[in-house]
């Protein structure tokens, strides 16, 4: 559903750190070249194979981008929550999209056409080098993520991943989030089986690392930080975990 019309969208794009700081002409001109849309969840958004259309940015919803085997076996590679960009190194390769993105709950997406973006990198300086900051970052997060697989435990993978996710609430003892993310979708990023992820986090309830109320988690940060420190001292696999985090606490 287009819902264009019933947004600013020169004032949406003010508010995304690619664009941040942009002449008024130029938000405005970006503008005739972006639409806002609403997809229910399940809806595909691009999948393998198709060209690179659009830099999308997320305004409210979730979704996951994956790819499948030919036996339909699914690996879950990312998940994008509400205020971030996806679809950026498709847009920038210039290749074929080699994942699928779906939108896992009902989201509402700010599609900015591909070639609009392509014409303001090549003017605006600014702009490509906080493209290829977030690239970068993601690229980054990639190699993280295949050395944890390899080095760490599955309980202090579990562990990474919630440390990292977006607080709705956020103290110096505490960080509270809703988990969102299905237990399937998350089993897959996380490379496990759903019933493996479940003894994890209950290993995790059990150390009093964290608390679980429903889909209300809620880290305990002076007990993370403890673990941490004990990690650190244990061997290659604890010191990196406790490398990633240290300065997260």
């Amino acid at each position: 559903m287009d819902m264009t019309a019933q947004f600013d969208v020169p004032q949406l794009l003010t508010g995304i750190t690619l664009f941040a700081g942009l002449d008024t002409s130029l938000l405005e001109d970006l503008a005739q070249h972006a639409t806002i849309r609403r997809v229910d969840k399940g809806v595909v958004i691009f999948r393998e194979g198709d060209r690179p259309s659009a830099l999308y940015f997320l305004l409210d919803g979730q979704v996951k981008r994956s790819v499948c085997s030919p036996e339909g076996d699914e690996k879950v590679l990312d998940v994008y929550y509400s205020r971030q960009l996806f679809g950026d190194a498709e847009v920038m390769s210039g290749r074929l999209c080699m994942a699928c993105a779906e939108a896992t709950h009902d989201s509402i997406l700010l599609a900015i056409s591909h070639k609009a973006v392509l014409a303001l990198v090549s003017e605006n300086i600014e702009v490509a080098m906080r493209l290829l900051q977030s690239i970068a970052q993601r690229h980054h997060a990639l190699e993280r993520d295949i050395v944890s697989r390899r080095f760490q435990n599955t309980t202090d993978r579990v562990l990474e991943y919630l440390c990292e996710l977006p607080n709705e609430c956020d103290s110096v003892d505490t960080a509270e989030f809703e988990l969102r993310t299905s237990k399937q979708v998350l089993a897959s990023h996380l490379d496990m089986t759903p019933e493996t992820l479940s003894r994890n986090l209950r290993r995790l309830i059990d150390a009093r690392l964290i608390s679980v109320s429903g889909r209300r988690v809620k880290i305990h940060r002076r007990a993370v930080a403890n673990h941490l420190a004990n990690a650190g001292s244990h061997g290659t696999q604890g010191r990196f975990f406790a490398l990633r985090h240290t300065s997260t606490f």
